[in-house]
């Protein structure tokens, strides 16, 4: 009895939404009510659905303009990553739900989606369902993949627009015509929208990996290059990702007319740890169920978010066998994946050779260092020279993240590999057994068992006496630094008050820049004195990190701010001049 194709579809669908609460649970027994993780990025993002929500439904007004943020110069959304799709998948849900449960969902589709379009990629690629299964698996289930959910990056967790958008221009650049090209040029210009719609880094790194791609397969498609079907085959991609990549940038470069944003210094971008190191692609994560302990312990794990970029053994053997065994009408393809790869590899590395955290250096020849006056030297990149000439290379803020490409083209050589093996065992109850073991062995490689760390968005009990205070009264959080802390952007939800803070890790604002260094000597008269400016009526301190409770309050007394009570771990003081 031949199976529908819907009911095969619906099973394969069925598959990967099991597969992502497996790897994300027990997040679907919380999805409304508390976060996996610690508040951090996470917040920030069920904070932004939030108040996208309220800003189209309930006020009518442009979201991009947070006017209670940074108070009173207000903020921009464009001065972070945004991630509108993921914003956008979530919204429904806070509509009938809440933020919290839109957030969630959106995570969770990260994990389907990654694994829906791999396994259709690489069935269109090697036309056997149990390999597009194993290679959807292992690509869904990345522990970049795991470590960025567990991070809270909405955006960055979003990888599963990669594959539709390989699979599109793979097809589309065969050196024969491909009959459905006008489909598959769709499909690529849709995804690559979606990948600007879904991160800025990832569009920058997409369009690099891109062109190398483009540039090599010349060297195979010389005669088609001529054709006008090869280039109207970009034109219709063109016309579908073109408006979609302007609406994705359009709120970053309004904001660059108005604000230059800046460039990280050079001598600050050599130091990056977020570079990745060659161990990282053959290190386990650190959450791994079994292993994740001793690795954190024996290797600096320091930027774990970043550089847990492990490939894991079953698809670099695999990978192996496919980059080895393929026929001849199969080397163009191979050798591009294997470019790609090289590419992203070298590029995830950063400016200089860092080894397990360590930026490494090479000692000297002598005339090299009579010549130079130093007797070691950093080992430089390529990366390097892009930072110097590339444009926006150097808003680059983590080089590892090029390292997804590695892992999604190591899949695509993987289920080479797969196929090759598949092949050469004839019992069909024998690729069965094969495909259910792999898949277990993938499990067991990157599953990282069963989440406890989880938070509630419930606000302080100093936040539900802000709520009920009949006032705009401008609040900000001492000490200073504690006001680029996520969880406090999410508590103006409750308390509804402005804030003098924000989101400020990537592109810090001018307002905030030129009052750190008042505000970090708070409290004194200067600090005081500038509360009256920017309009502050509360504040607040953080009682853990002020060593005497009773000297901070004769302190802020005396300097004219009256002491209301602590509540929780704040003590709450008024601002009466304001």
């Amino acid at each position: 009895m031949k199976i529908p194709g819907w009911v095969k579809g619906s099973l394969v669908g069925i598959y990967f939404v099991l597969l992502a609460i497996l790897f994300t649970y027990p997040l679907i027994t919380m999805m409304s009510t508390r976060i996996i993780g610690q508040p951090g990025d996470n917040i920030y993002y069920a904070w932004v659905i939030s108040w996208v929500k309220k800003a189209i439904f309930d006020l009518q007004v442009n979201p991009l303009n947070v006017w209670f943020l940074n108070y009173p110069e207000g903020w921009n959304l464009a001065y972070t990553e945004i991630a509108p799709v993921q914003v956008l998948i979530a919204l429904p849900f806070a509509l009938l739900v809440n933020p919290l449960f839109g957030y969630n969902f959106s995570m969770l589709s990260t994990y389907v989606l990654a694994g829906v379009f791999m396994f259709l990629w690489t069935k269109s690629l090697t036309g056997k369902t149990g390999v597009a299964l194993i290679a959807g698996t292992a690509f869904a289930t990345l522990p970049f993949h795991q470590a960025h959910f567990l991070a809270g990056h909405l955006n960055i967790a979003g990888i599963q627009w990669f594959p539709l958008y390989f699979w599109g221009l793979f097809e589309i650049i065969k050196p024969e015509p491909v009959k459905q090209r006008v489909k598959f040029s769709l499909i690529a210009g849709a995804a690559l929208g979606l990948i600007g719609l879904t991160s800025m880094y990832y569009l920058y790194m997409t369009a690099l990996v891109t062109l190398v791609i483009l540039v090599i397969n010349l060297f195979f498609v010389r005669k088609r290059v001529l054709k006008r079907q090869y280039w109207s085959s970009f034109l219709w991609m063109g016309l579908l990702a073109l408006p979609l990549i302007a609406l994705a940038l359009w709120p970053f470069l309004a904001l660059e007319n108005q604000v230059s944003m800046p460039v990280r210094d050079i001598s600050v971008a050599r130091m990056l740890v977020a570079s990745a190191s060659p161990l990282d692609y053959i290190l386990p994560s650190t959450d791994h169920f079994a292993v994740g302990s001793w690795v954190n312990q024996h290797f600096n794990r320091q930027m774990w978010i970043e550089n847990t970029l492990y490939l894991g053994f079953i698809p670099l053997i695999f990978a192996v066998i496919g980059g080895t065994a393929l026929k001849k009408t199969d080397k163009r393809l191979t050798f591009i994946v294997l470019a790609a790869i090289l590419f992203a590899w070298i590029l995830s590395l950063g400016l200089d050779l860092f080894l397990d955290g360590e930026r490494l250096q090479i000692q000297l020849p002598q005339f090299l260092a009579n010549l130079l006056n130093r007797t070691e030297a950093y080992i430089p990149l390529p990366g390097l020279l892009l930072y110097k000439y590339l444009p926006f290379f150097d808003r680059m803020r983590s080089f590892a993240r090029f390292g997804v490409f590695v892992m999604l083209f190591v899949q695509v050589l993987m289920a080479f590999g797969l196929s090759f093996t598949w092949d050469n065992i004839r019992s069909r109850a024998g690729r069965a057994v094969l495909t259910f073991l792999l898949l277990l062995a993938i499990v067991a490689e990157f599953y990282p068992g069963i989440y406890d760390r989880t938070f509630s968005a419930d606000g302080r009990p100093v936040d539900a006496w802000l709520a009920k205070q009949d006032d705009a009264g401008a609040v900000i959080q001492f000490p200073f630094d504690q006001v680029e802390n996520q969880d406090l952007v999410y508590a103006t939800l409750t308390n509804g008050k402005p804030f003098v803070g924000g989101a400020f890790s990537s592109f810090p604002p001018q307002q905030y820049q030129s009052i750190k260094p008042v505000m970090q000597n708070f409290p004194d008269a200067a600090s005081v004195a500038l509360l009256d400016q920017l309009g502050v009526t509360y504040v607040l301190a953080d009682a853990n990190h002020y060593t005497n409770d009773a000297e901070l309050i004769s302190a802020c007394e005396t300097l004219g701010l009256d002491y209301i009570d602590t509540m929780g771990e704040e003590l709450v003081f008024i601002n009466m001049k304001e």
